[in-house]
């Protein structure tokens, strides 16, 4: 099928003079708003990483009380899910670590604050928070259900009824997609100071 022709009308010098000066105008401005939003985007997202920050630091006193707590540089794939990762101190000494993770429900996600002592037992969770669908994820952010992580290690099984083992803990009814994810979030957390744990066994054997 032959296209019709279509004849466009001819410009003018000015008439093409004016059509690039309102292209220039309008890149200019697509140029600005860009940059604009840029770094808008950078200024929240500076914002939200002080508040979480912030928010790691107001609750390390409460999940694992130390002197002081200093900031660990990790990078290995046991960290995933980990946003930061502090090593608790008191008298020189490290005592443990409080770490904290992210995990994805089905509607959202929640972050948790998780103390792990050196032999990779966990010692508290609080929550840190949770976005999602109002009623659900906020289930989980209870004493009796967070508690029951206190002094498990290696891999923890979220379970619906009766524990089978050691390391499993028992879901919430109604919310067991933000129980599991809760879970994981501890898992992730536990993972990272095993492996933390492990290089620096390794460096001390080189050494």
């Amino acid at each position: 099928m032959k296209l019709p022709k279509i004849n466009l009308p001819s410009l003018s010098k000015e008439q093409k003079t004016e059509l690039l000066k309102t292209s220039l105008i309008l890149a200019a401005v697509c140029v600005s708003a860009a940059l604009v939003l840029s770094g808008l985007f950078a200024l929240l997202s500076a914002k939200i990483d002080r508040n979480a920050t912030a928010d790691m630091l107001a609750v390390m006193p409460r999940i694992f009380p130390a002197d002081k707590y200093e900031p660990v540089e990790f990078e290995f794939e046991e960290a995933s899910g980990v946003t930061s990762i502090y090593g608790a101190v008191t008298d020189g000494e490290l005592l443990g670590y409080c770490v904290s993770a992210v995990s994805k429900d089905y509607d959202g996600e929640i972050e948790l604050a998780v103390a792990v002592d050196k032999e990779n037992k966990v010692m508290a969770v609080e929550i840190l928070s949770i976005s999602g669908a109002a009623g659900i994820g906020v289930k989980v952010d209870d004493e009796k259900f967070l508690g029951q992580f206190a002094g498990k290690g290696g891999k923890i099984t979220a379970v619906k009824g009766a524990v089978r083992n050691d390391s499993d803990i028992t879901v919430i009814s109604g919310a067991t997609a933000s129980s599991n994810a809760a879970c994981d979030a501890v898992n992730h957390a536990v993972a990272a100071v095993s492996q933390l744990e492990a290089e620096k066994a390794k460096e001390g054997a080189a050494s």
